[in-house]
């Protein structure tokens, strides 16, 4: 990282960031000669215990997002939120514009739960509720736990920076 003073390396205040940012891009490589793919995804995520972060996405069952993670596991994920836009000026009185921000990124490898594994499913899917809704995931049928794709992105190493 070019601007080690912007750099996050706290575990806590990692995990703080990911707490407050909903979205993440996940960009991945398409099997038909590598032509690159990024979508913006809601997440929930959580540690495994080897540490690593996991994160939860769902997604149809058809489409070119499942089409490529099934053809090529592995992504990168970014997450990132903005803060606001300032004009400042330094000690020597030259004046110069900056964002602040948030951002958290790494490698992962995707998997993708079995269909039929509906308590798994239904897990994952709980952790993605709880983010945005107080209804709980117990009040969705199994006929749509049962159709609907939820994958999983391990990253076992995460970047973040802030500023």
């Amino acid at each position: 990282m070019r601007r080690k003073d912007r750099e996050v390396t706290d575990p806590s205040e990692i995990d703080a960031m990911l707490d407050r940012i909903y979205s993440a891009h996940i960009a991945m490589v398409a099997p038909d000669g590598g032509s690159p793919y990024c979508v913006a995804m809601n997440y929930a995520w959580e540690k495994n215990a080897a540490g690593e972060y996991v994160f939860w996405f769902h997604c149809a069952n058809e489409g070119r997002k499942s089409e490529i993670l099934k053809a090529n596991s592995n992504v990168w994920i970014f997450a990132e939120r903005e803060g606001s836009f300032l004009e400042k000026t330094t000690a020597a009185g030259t004046p110069y514009m900056t964002m602040t921000y948030e951002s958290v990124s790494g490698a992962g490898v995707v998997e993708f739960l079995a269909e039929y594994d509906l308590a798994a499913k239904r897990r994952a899917l709980a952790l993605l509720c709880k983010r945005f809704t107080a209804t709980p995931i117990s009040s969705v049928p199994d006929a749509v736990i049962a159709i609907t794709s939820v994958f999983r992105a391990t990253v076992p190493v995460l970047s973040a920076k802030k500023h």
